[in-house]
Formats: C-alpha cells, sequence, structure tokens
C-alpha cells in the first residue's frame, strides 16, 4: 500500500507472477521491486508476465496459496516470487480467507520498466526476511515455554563488546558474550558461535538465545555452553548507533556468503581467543557448534566444513545454500568429498525464497539429501513457513536439545 512510483497513491496491491519474473518486496531504500508495485499503469513489472493477480489493500496480508507457490501481498513481504512450473491458477487457494481476488491477462496494460538498483533490492530481501514479517505459513509456528522466562532458572550473564578486524580490514562490528550461570572457570564450558547475533541475543526476538539456554542448561538438556553472538561488519570508523539492520552491515554477504576459511580464521584467529582471556572454553571440537539465519546459515556450515576440527556442530535457519556467491555448490561439495565429523540440523520452509540467486527451499531439500546420501548425521525440518526467523524460532530448544544430545 501506498504511493506508486509516480507518486499516485493506490488502493490495491499487485501481485505479478510470471515465467521470467522473480519478486522482491518493496521497502529497501525506497524503491519498489520489478515485480511487487501498487499501480501497474505506473510503477515497474515485465512485459512477459503470465497474469496479474489484484488484492485487496489491507495491511500485512499473507494470501494466494497455490499448491506450487505462495504469493503474498505484503508492503514489506520478500514475495512475489516466481514459478518455474507455472502458476495453475485453476486450482484452489488456501491460507488466509480472500475477500476479493480477480485474475486477468497482464497484457490488458502496458507496464513502464522500473530502473532499480537491482543487486541492492536483492540483497534487501536477506535483510527484510529477518525483520520477521508474517507470511500464510508462519502462523502456526509460536513460542514455547523452554523459549519464556521461568521461575527458579538462573540467569546467564550477557556482555557487549566492539571489535575492529584485521581478517576483514576496515570493519568494525558488536559481539556479545552470554556466559551461564552454572559456568565455573576450572570446568572448561562448551561453545556456540551464532551470527547475526543481535537477532539471536534478543529477549524479545523471535529467537532469544540466552533464555533457550538458561532453560535448557538447568534442565542438563545441553551442557554449560558460552554463547558468542557476532554481528557482521560495517565498512565504517564508528558503529551505528543501534545494533540491527539500519543502517545494513555492509560487510555480511562477503563475509558470510562466501565459500572460503576467512571467516572461520576470524573466529579462530581474532573473536574466540578475544573471549577465552576471560572465559574457559573445552578443546574438544564435537562441544563447539555454530549457528546461523538465512546468510548466517551457509557461514555456519562453511565454518564448520572448512574447520571440522574445531566446530563439529551446525545450525542452519533458513540457509542460503543458493548462488549469490556459489553457495549452491555445497551440496555437490558434500557428495564428492570424504564424509567429515559434522553433526547437522537444516530449518527451512516451503514459502523460503526463489529469486535469481536460485530457489532456497529446494536448495535446502537437496543439502539435505546430499547429508542423507553421505550418511551425515543430520536432521531436516522442513515447515510451510517464509524466509525469516519465526519457525527457526520456535524449533530452537528442539533443535539445540538435537545438536547437544549426547
Amino acid at each position: 500500500r501506498g504511493a506508486s512510483s509516480t507518486g499516485a497513491a493506490t488502493g490495491g496491491v499487485v501481485v505479478t507472477v510470471g515465467a521470467t519474473g522473480a519478486g522482491i518486496g518493496a521497502g529497501c531504500g525506497g524503491d519498489p521491486h520489478p515485480l511487487i508495485t501498487n499501480n501497474p499503469a505506473t510503477t515497474t513489472a515485465h512485459r512477459s508476465l503470465d497474469a496479474i493477480i489484484d488484492l485487496p489493500a489491507t495491511p500485512r496480508q499473507p494470501v494466494c496459496h497455490t499448491r506450487y507457490q505462495e504469493c503474498r501481498g505484503n508492503r514489506n513481504s520478500t514475495a512475489g516470487m516466481r514459478d518455474p512450473l507455472a502458476i495453475p491458477f485453476d486450482k484452489p487457494v488456501t491460507g488466509h480467507q480472500i475477500d476479493a481476488l480477480s485474475i486477468r491477462p497482464a497484457s490488458r496494460w502496458l507496464p513502464t520498466i522500473h530502473k532499480g538498483r537491482t543487486m541492492r533490492l536483492m540483497t534487501c530481501a536477506l535483510f527484510l526476511a529477518l525483520s520477521s514479517v508474517l507470511f500464510a505459513g508462519d502462523e502456526e509456528y509460536s513460542l514455547g515455554p523452554d523459549s519464556q522466562r521461568q521461575d527458579g532458572v538462573p540467569k546467564g550473564v550477557i556482555t557487549e563488546h566492539v571489535w575492529k578486524s584485521k581478517i576483514f580490514e576496515g570493519t568494525i562490528r558488536r559481539y556479545w558474550v552470554y556466559v551461564p550461570a552454572q559456568y565455573k572457570a576450572e570446568a572448561p564450558a562448551a561453545l556456540m558461535v551464532f551470527q547475526d547475533g543481535h537477532t539471536y541475543v534478543k529477549e524479545d526476538g523471535k529467537f532469544r538465545a540466552p533464555i533457550v539456554m538458561d532453560n535448557l542448561i538447568h534442565k542438563k538438556e545441553m551442557p554449560v555452553t558460552i554463547g558468542v553472538f557476532i554481528d557482521p561488519g560495517h565498512k565504517k570508523e564508528q558503529l551505528p548507533e543501534k545494533p540491527g539492520w539500519q543502517p545494513q552491515p555492509e560487510n555480511r554477504s562477503f563475509e558470510y556468503d562466501t565459500l572460503s576459511d576467512q571467516y572461520a580464521r576470524f573466529l579462530l584467529e581474532e573473536i574466540l581467543p578475544e573471549v577465552q582471556k576471560d572465559h574457559k572454553i573445552s578443546d574438544d571440537p564435537n562441544q563447539h557448534a555454530i549457528c546461523g539465519i538465512s546468510s548466517g546459515g551457509i557461514c555456519a556450515f562453511t565454518v564448520a566444513w572448512e574447520k571440522p576440527h574445531h566446530f563439529r556442530k551446525v545450525l542452519s535457519h533458513v540457509g542460503s545454500f543458493t548462488n549469490i556467491r556459489g553457495g549452491h555448490n555445497c551440496e555437490a561439495n558434500i557428495r564428492k568429498a570424504e564424509k567429515k565429523p559434522l553433526r547437522v540440523y537444516l530449518q527451512d520452509g516451503s514459502g523460503d525464497l526463489d529469486n535469481n540467486h536460485g530457489n532456497w527451499p529446494l536448495a535446502n531439500q537437496t543439502m539435505a539429501a546430499s547429508l542423507k546420501f553421505k550418511g551425515y548425521d543430520y536432521q531436516f525440518v522442513y515447515g510451510t513457513g517464509g524466509h525469516n526467523d519465526i519457525h527457526g524460532g520456535a524449533v530452537l530448544p528442539d533443535a539445540m536439545r538435537w545438536l547437544w544430545r549426547e
């Protein structure tokens, strides 16, 4: 909802779907995406679209779920993805009730072509994904008691730090260290590293990792574990006033999506030695886990893949195993390389992204298939949610239990 690219306000949201389409929601830097528009006569579209779905303009409306594709009209969503199978519009629509739905040929209007900053928009999609936009498949997920503060459970201590990297020269970032109440210096603790640290460390977010860790450690369902929550690097002299996505950390994709050992070396040579100045961490790689969402998910896998003698437990939420920077090769590498001593938990949903980088649900399914083929200790939890932290947050306690089981 809102103004079109020419400034004309419109009453409905138009989601366009076509054989060559790729969709990302409006709202990044003021640019609408070429295939999510408010006014087909004045904003962006594509000349080869098969059809246009007109949806009522109500706030936060996840709609139009077909058996092949979810199309959602939400001004902050990453929606409207292309369907390589061609959407069967004659199939029943499920999910949210739609008060008004009309389908008309795209040839009934002549679109104008928006000269948007395509790469910036595609990058924005992954940031918007972490803003907990509600999709049609997300409503079934909710936080359980292990994600809530419980009476009688000791609370760990969290400290915030700032780091200027040499390995990622010219970057500055925040990181947080969580120390559970049960930690004792004479008994080295397990370790769990989280990418996009501010997303996981927040106690009012979807993951609430410190609360989950407090509860599971108290119940002895995971070991006494020090958590290190690290944000991606900003290429600035000074950090933004607050952690988060505004402004975006400029070095995130380079650090997370690149298939190399550079980020692993950043952890092993810079961050973890700094943490170990004050806390004793076990040297056993089986006691080291790493976690992330989206590009942070593939980053977690890459760290363990490159350094299995340091990290052997991986937790990926809606991991970007797609061709952002070659990540689509991960599933093939698993099949061709000698099996490594890793335990891998993957979470994804049928409403995840599908764009020119790749299809996230398909990528995660092929990752799971490769892990199965090679005989890895893995679990793949596949739901109906989108590219966000809602499903991942709901299953985080169970994921941690599975990851840390004996």
